[in-house]
């Protein structure tokens, strides 16, 4: 069975390295390296209309991600409404929206489809959105982004300014951890 990762931002023709059989036995999971060092991304083949699926490995080191993800989302609460200075209901917001994330992984919840409707399932139950002008689709939806931009996915309509926004904050996260 001819393979390829279907991850064009690492290779439109990458050999796959290990295929198996998913569970539904209709298409095969393609195992690839790629965007951040220690990340996995698992794609479905496209044949037999199977879509994409993107997964993530376990969290090693839950502190930094929960931080890194909440430094994230603040920054794109306060640019996304222009606040002239950080607000309270959006580090409420961003807290929120990482710990939703940690648990969700903590769950061992590790496809990026079944991760966004934990976010926003736990986010529409647990945070009042009545100060922020948003909504937990849109935050969970936001939060995968960040995610998949960070580990160098292709993220179908992201803005060149939330890709910019990415690297600049990942890299102001790091300056300050160092």
């Amino acid at each position: 069975m001819p393979s390829v990762c279907m991850n064009s931002a690492v290779s439109r023709q990458k050999q796959v390295l290990e295929c198996e059989p998913s569970t539904s036995g209709r298409a095969f999971r393609a195992w690839c390296n790629a965007g951040r060092a220690g990340k996995v991304v698992v794609y479905a083949s496209a044949s037999e209309g199977a879509a994409p699926v993107y997964i993530m490995p376990p969290v090693t080191d839950p502190a930094t991600e929960k931080e890194w993800l909440q430094l994230q989302m603040l920054e794109w609460l306060n640019e996304e409404w222009s606040a002239p200075t950080t607000v309270e209901p959006h580090v409420k917001l961003a807290e929120a929206t990482a710990m939703a994330y940690m648990k969700a992984r903590a769950s061992g919840q590790n496809d990026m489809t079944d991760i966004l409707l934990a976010l926003s399932t736990e986010l529409s139950t647990s945070f009042d959105f009545f100060e922020t002008f948003t909504d937990p689709f849109e935050v969970s939806n936001k939060a995968i982004e960040v995610l998949m931009l960070r580990d160098g996915a292709d993220v179908c309509c992201a803005h060149e300014a939330d890709k910019a926004r990415v690297g600049r904050v990942s890299d102001t996260f790091r300056a300050q951890r160092s």
